[in-house]
C-alpha cells in the first residue's frame, strides 16, 4: 500500500472514531433526555397515588372511637329516669329534657382513639385480643365474687356552678375494686401504645403515674347531664351555651338512687354511631368481664 493511501486510510480511521464519539455522545444526551422525561412522569404519576395515600395528621380532638365501660344497666336506668323527672318537675332555669343522658348510653370512657380506617379499627381489635384472657383473669381473680364491683361516690361537675357544662358520677376513688379498674385501664392503654393504635403523646386526659407506673384516668366520671346535648336549646333561649348546674348540684344529690354496680363488658365503641337494638354505641369489638 502506498504512503498516500495508508494516509488515506489512517484520516478514515480517524474520522470514523470522530463520528462514533459525535454518536455516542448524541446517544448519552438522548438517553439522558429521554430519562428526565421518564423521571417526571413517574413523578406526575405517582404524586396522586402517594397524595392519596400519604397518612392524615391526626388533629387534636379528632376522635372517632373510645374504650368504653357500659353502664346501662335495669336499676341504673330506672334510677337515672327518676332523678331526671324530679329534676324536670322544678323548671329550673336552662335545664332541658335534651341535656340528659340516655340510660342507654350510660358509661365511663376509659380512652379516646382517633381510627381513621378499617385496618386501624382491626389493630386496636387486636391490641384488645392481645390483653383479654389477661384482663378477665384479673377480673375474676380480684374481683368480688368474680365481678368487677364499682361504687358511686358523688355528683361532680365540669365548669361552675353557674356556666356548667357536665353534671356526672363519680366514682368512689379508694379501695381494691378501684385500683383493680385502674389495673384493667392501665393494660388496656399499654396494649393500644404497643400496638401503635395510639401514641402517648396523643393520650387524652391520661397521665403516666410514675409511683403506681400505671397510666391513670385523671377524672373517670359518668356524665349524667351534658351542655352539648342541647346546644341549639341553651342558645336559642338562654343565649348560652352552658346550663346553670347550682340547683341540681346543692338539691338533688340525695335522690340520685345509685351506689354501686358492675359492668360485663370493656368495648371499643364508636362515635356517633348506636346499635339498633340497644341504643349503646356500636361496638367494634367485646371483653366480656
Amino acid at each position: 500500500m502506498s504512503i498516500k493511501k495508508l494516509s488515506y486510510f489512517f484520516i478514515l480511521i480517524k474520522y470514523l472514531d470522530f463520528m462514533e464519539r459525535i454518536l455516542n455522545i448524541n446517544a448519552i444526551q438522548q438517553v439522558a433526555s429521554h430519562r428526565k422525561v421518564f423521571l417526571k412522569t413517574v413523578q406526575q404519576a405517582s404524586k396522586p397515588y402517594f397524595t392519596k395515600n400519604k397518612p392524615q395528621t391526626r388533629k387534636k380532638g379528632q376522635f372517632t372511637h373510645f374504650l368504653s365501660l357500659p353502664m346501662a344497666t335495669e336499676s341504673l336506668a330506672k334510677g337515672l329516669e327518676k332523678w331526671k323527672q324530679e329534676i324536670l318537675a322544678q323548671k329550673y332555669e336552662t335545664i332541658y329534657p335534651r341535656l340528659f343522658q340516655d340510660p342507654n348510653k350510660a358509661h365511663f370512657t376509659l380512652c379516646m382513639l382517633t381510627l381513621q380506617s378499617e385496618q386501624e379499627v382491626e389493630l386496636a381489635r387486636e391490641a384488645m385480643r392481645s390483653v383479654e384472657e389477661y384482663i378477665q383473669k384479673l377480673v375474676v381473680g380480684r374481683g368480688q365474687n368474680g365481678k368487677l364491683f364499682l361504687e358511686f361516690d358523688n355528683l361532680g361537675y365540669f365548669g361552675s356552678l353557674e356556666e356548667t357544662n357536665v353534671i356526672h358520677f363519680e366514682l368512689k376513688e379508694e379501695g381494691e375494686q378501684f385500683e383493680l379498674l385502674k389495673d384493667v385501664i392501665h393494660v388496656l392503654i399499654k396494649a393500644m401504645i404497643d400496638y401503635k393504635v395510639i401514641d402517648k403523646r396523643d393520650l387524652s386526659h391520661i397521665r403516666f403515674n410514675s409511683k403506681t407506673k400505671r397510666f391513670e384516668n385523671e377524672k373517670l366520671h359518668l356524665t349524667l347531664i351534658n351542655s352539648s346535648f342541647g346546644k341549639k336549646e341553651l342558645m336559642q333561649n338562654n343565649n348560652r351555651y352552658t346550663f346553670i348546674g347550682r340547683p341540681i348540684i346543692e338539691n338533688h344529690k340525695s335522690q340520685l338512687k345509685a351506689s354501686s354496680a358492675s359492668p360485663n363488658q370493656i368495648q371499643l365503641s364508636t362515635r356517633f354511631h348506636y346499635d339498633d337494638k340497644t341504643g349503646f354505641y356500636l361496638s367494634q369489638y367485646n371483653i366480656n368481664i
